[in-house]
């Protein structure tokens, strides 16, 4: 991440300092601000508890996608319709912005597309919870919003590869590779380059 930073508010930003994924100076910048400001914490509590929403979504695995996606659209709207008292107004106004917004979207749309290939596909589903796995290698990807639940499950397929974790609060999974053997980092490299070629499909893709 090399975007500037806003130096009245980082909003931009705030998504990946969530994640983890900014350049330590960024971090530092990010950390220094949130230390002086509650409307950007209260921007990465409404983040945090997003990423809890979706992925309690995923978990229950609802009959139908969009069912899921309307229950958690109205647990966001009876969130934000509690009484003005309870919490800074800062914290209604976050949800238009647009940096802010953006990263929601994400989440939310990429939720219901998890539902999607988690009742479609069990080969190229998320394990069940609690499920023991050997030792693998495991990557983290962001998918284009655009990008069809098809299009995911057949580069899932096409890679041996199946959900492990997420999404993360900005969208992130965890695909395990089980075609890849732990420590072959020709065979990791030469995957995460065929990935990042997948401009369509795939935003983001780095190794763990």
């Amino acid at each position: 991440m090399n975007e500037p930073i806003n130096h009245d508010h980082p909003d931009a930003l705030l998504p990946w300092y969530a994640n983890g994924t900014l350049t330590d100076e960024e971090r530092m910048q990010v950390a220094a601000h949130l230390e002086r400001c509650e409307q950007c914490r209260e921007e990465l509590r409404f983040l945090t508890g997003l990423r809890q929403a979706v992925k309690q979504q995923v978990a229950d695995a609802p009959a139908s996608p969009e069912l899921g996606l309307k229950r958690l659209m109205r647990e966001i709207d009876a969130d934000d319709a509690e009484t003005p008292t309870s919490r800074p107004a800062t914290r209604r106004m976050a949800w238009w912005q647009p940096s802010l917004a953006a990263a929601a979207v994400v989440i939310v749309i990429q939720g219901v597309l998890l539902l999607n290939l988690w009742q479609g596909d069990d080969d190229a589903g998320m394990r069940l919870a609690g499920e023991t796995r050997p030792a693998a290698v495991v990557v983290q990807i962001q998918f284009d919003a655009a990008a069809r639940e098809e299009e995911i499950r057949a580069l899932l397929r096409s890679l041996d590869a199946r959900f492990v974790d997420g999404p993360s609060a900005v969208g992130l999974y965890r695909i395990e590779l089980s075609g890849i053997t732990p420590g072959d980092n020709g065979a990791l490299a030469r995957v995460l380059s065929a990935l990042r070629e997948q401009q369509a499909i795939v935003r983001h893709v780095a190794a763990e």
